[in-house]
């Protein structure tokens, strides 16, 4: 049975809430990553205000909330301490997404040029 298996028991009140804490972290981050994404790659071209704007205000939290992850992780195996949860599960695809692919501009501008995912 696989029910409450990645996420801690209702007993262990604090490790359970910063599990769902993460989660709610991941899908913020998910939103915040996909606004960015669609600024600097799908922007029109003759909307350059616009894009510009996107790109560097999604692009300050996308790295802001990288920052967030380097900083936990530094200290913690895993999201939720040393424990593999549904945490890891829902931040790590994006996360790799940015650190191995990220993306690309037509121009040939990549996100790994300026966002300091490799570090990670």
């Amino acid at each position: 049975v696989k029910y409450n298996k990645f996420i801690p028991p209702k007993e262990e009140i604090e490790k359970r809430a910063s599990c769902m804490n993460w989660m709610n972290w991941a899908q913020v981050q998910a939103f915040v990553t996909g606004n960015y994404g669609h600024f600097f790659v799908y922007a029109p071209d003759n909307e350059v205000g616009a894009r510009n704007y996107g790109v560097n205000r999604y692009g300050m939290e996308v790295q802001r909330l990288c920052s967030v992850l380097d900083q936990h992780l530094a200290n913690n195996k895993y999201m939720c301490g040393d424990q593999y949860t549904i945490a890891d599960m829902a931040c790590l695809p994006w996360f790799d997404l940015l650190r191995k692919q990220g993306y690309h501009h037509k121009d040939g501008v990549k996100t790994m040029d300026f966002l300091r995912t490799k570090q990670y």
